[in-house]
């Protein structure tokens, strides 16, 4: 969705080492990749001792070590100016448990909820229950629990992957999983209508990335009533975390019951995603949006 004739884009991928290398053409006509290093001063610094002069970065990274703050206070501490939430926004919005303490403190209603740490009595637990890690997105290592067994080994199996921190939910049916786009830049906030996830059960990590994954409505089926309480809560949410440039607000909705899911920072930017066309509807093209965000994040840096 970015402007090629616009920006010249330099595209850096992270290894699972935590390498960074960059792509660049080769001499061929096929892409190379560089090792590189953060560097100050606004560029990017190549092994081969090459500097690379950028003006903004746009970490496209989701989940740990790419929303949670990791990557942000990075580019902040080489003074590099970059799209979306700063640090500290960033690390409160992936974990699930923080975000609901804060909603809660603004009266938004979340689904009851518990943090689990470790150690923890379980039989206390009313089942049926959702567990999952409170530091990852997409899904990762989040299951249902209906009996003691499932929930030993959902509590185990989210504990693995989320270093130790578990949320424990109430599992609610039925359910519809309803989404706000946040946007804020050069002065102008917009909260869009919410869209629908049309999921037929547990939305899970292969459902969202596999050739079936669930469709969506731009347009969810809602009263005007319902869709302004979601805009407000949305709204009044990003505010008190000091969310920049993007994000998109998770809701569930089980009969009249509305409840705060989760907060994503760097929301998908496919042309098949929900976050650009819910913003497309609310009167503004996912180009043009990513033109401000990156003007926003430039003047930013020169303040």
């Amino acid at each position: 969705l970015i402007d090629g004739e616009r920006y010249g884009v330099h595209t850096v991928f992270i290894e699972k080492n935590g390498k960074m290398r960059l792509r660049a053409p080769d001499s061929e006509g096929g892409m190379a990749a560089f090792p590189i290093l953060c560097n100050g001063g606004g560029a990017l610094l190549c092994e081969s001792g090459e500097a690379l002069p950028i003006d903004c970065a746009f970490p496209l990274l989701h989940g740990d070590f790419g929303e949670d703050g990791t990557v942000q206070g990075l580019l902040a501490s080489c003074s590099l100016p970059f799209v979306g939430s700063d640090t500290r926004a960033s690390a409160i919005c992936l974990d699930k448990a923080a975000t609901k303490a804060l909603a809660e403190a603004l009266g938004i209603p979340t689904v009851p909820w518990r943090l689990l740490t470790g150690g923890e009595d379980y039989t206390d637990l009313e089942l049926p229950l959702f567990i999952k890690p409170t530091g990852l997105g997409s899904s990762v290592g989040a299951s249902p629990a209906h009996s003691r067994e499932e929930l030993i080994a959902a509590i185990q199996s989210a504990a693995s992957l989320g270093g130790g921190r578990v949320l424990a939910e109430r599992l609610i049916s039925p359910i519809r999983e309803l989404e706000c786009a946040y946007f804020s830049a050069q002065g102008e906030q917009i909260v869009s209508y919410p869209g629908e996830i049309l999921c037929d059960g547990f939305y899970s990590y292969e459902r969202k990335y596999s050739t079936e994954a669930a469709g969506t409505s731009a347009r969810a089926d809602v009263s005007r009533e319902l869709a302004e309480r979601m805009r407000e809560h949305t709204r009044r949410l990003c505010q008190a975390i000091g969310v920049r440039h993007l994000a998109r607000v998770d809701f569930f909705l089980s009969g009249d019951a509305l409840y705060l899911n989760e907060i994503n920072t760097m929301p998908g930017m496919t042309a098949s995603s929900l976050y650009p066309r819910l913003l497309e509807r609310s009167g503004i093209s996912p180009a043009e949006a990513i033109n401000r965000m990156i003007s926003d994040a430039i003047a930013e840096g020169a303040l």
